[in-house]
């Protein structure tokens, strides 16, 4: 079992650094749109965002409880 947890935990940590990427490469153009704002990206996408960052996370859970 502790394998396949470290490998689950090595995808997670992939995809965030996948997301960081796609985030610092548009940050210049989502500080634009989304100033003041918390957004949720998937896949180089923003999928939500929202001024209250618990509301969002909530709602996001909520849409996609089985994405990381």
């Amino acid at each position: 079992m502790p394998g396949i947890r470290r490998y689950l935990r090595q995808i997670a940590e992939s995809k965030v650094r996948r997301e960081e990427q796609h985030f610092c490469a548009q940050h210049d153009q989502l500080l634009d749109q989304y100033e003041g704002q918390f957004i949720a990206m998937h896949e180089g996408q923003v999928i939500d965002s929202d001024a209250d960052e618990l509301t969002l996370y909530l709602r996001i859970r909520q849409k996609f409880p089985m994405v990381d």
